[in-house]
């Protein structure tokens, strides 16, 4: 999958045909979304981001670079509502970015818990690591 990012431009529409093929194929192929997603930060299609990374948080509700990246592009969105005068659009993604990275956090320190008093990680799992 790593070759289809350093096609030229022109050719990696055709790329993205074949990836959009393969996911057809292989629909639960967590390599293939995290290529679209790849896909979708160089494009720098934000919106379509979303959505895909929402999915790979449903995927792999553990991945807390999903949680930091989905942080990333509600800011950015957020950024560009408030450069266009669009005050209300902004709060709104200001606040899924807060509510995401808040999620972030609670991981990273799930995860800090675990290093330094060893506890089983089945043990929290299912009380605090969930995508919701």
């Amino acid at each position: 999958m790593s070759a289809f990012f350093h096609l030229p431009w022109t050719k990696t529409k055709k790329a993205f045909e074949y990836l959009d093929a393969g996911k057809k194929l292989y629909p639960d192929d967590n390599e293939i979304l995290f290529a679209e997603i790849n896909y979708y930060i160089k494009a720098n299609k934000l919106n379509e981001l979303v959505d895909k990374l929402q999915m790979a948080i449903n995927k792999e509700p553990e991945n807390v670079s999903v949680y930091n990246a989905l942080g990333n592009v509600y800011d950015q969105l957020n950024q560009n509502e408030r450069n266009a005068g669009n005050t209300a659009k902004a709060d709104e993604y200001f606040n899924l970015a807060f509510k995401i990275l808040n999620q972030l956090c609670q991981k990273i320190l799930i995860i800090l818990m675990l290093c330094i008093v060893r506890v089983p990680f089945t043990t929290i799992k299912q009380q605090v690591w969930s995508p919701n």
